[in-house]
């Protein structure tokens, strides 16, 4: 089963990047690759390329944005960046050092949310987003795939290969 959903494409001006920040081309690439800076500008880049809505309390619990559904009932979206680290999908209270985690914790930040949108920053200034079904993410822990330790950005790319390149790229 593909899980992704659906497949956007951002190109951002470097240079106006770096004259509207006052920095060197270099030192916005370097920034905007980590995705702890790269996260405060997804939620907004999902709205625009994804027509979620960001939610005004940054710490609301398990979404950081919501699709409004005709009947007024709202579908909760995470969203994530990854890097040439990878990718944690676990909320964060359950990452970095003298936190733990266990894959149940894994589990639930996953099913917490109905649709998962990944930034894919390592190209930046060219941004890919794709959202992604919880059930893939769900598969890809009970393949042993998602771990407590992420995905490494080149799994990732492999596991959201479509199915036929996969199966191209498995046969040669």
């Amino acid at each position: 089963m593909n899980g992704v959903l659906s497949t956007r494409h951002l190109s951002l001006d470097i240079h106006a990047l770096a004259s509207a920040l006052a920095i060197d081309e270099d030192n916005v690439i370097d920034s905007f690759r980590d995705g702890r800076v790269a996260s405060r500008f997804t939620e907004h880049w999902a709205e625009e390329m994804f027509g979620v809505c960001k939610y005004s309390d940054t710490n609301h619990p398990h979404s950081d944005a919501f699709i409004l559904l005709p009947d007024n009932s709202t579908f909760e979206v995470a969203i994530r960046c990854l890097t040439f680290s990878g990718i944690k999908f676990q909320a964060s209270r359950h990452q970095g050092a003298g936190r733990t985690c266990s894959t149940t914790h894994v589990k639930n930040s996953i099913r917490s949310v109905d649709r998962w949108i990944v930034f894919d920053m390592r190209s930046f200034p060219k941004v890919t987003a794709s959202m992604l079904r919880v059930a893939l993410l769900e598969e890809w822990i009970d393949q042993g795939h998602l771990t407590i330790a992420g995905l490494t950005a080149k799994k990732f790319d492999w596991l959201t290969l479509p199915e036929s390149a996969a199966q191209l790229q498995m046969a040669v």
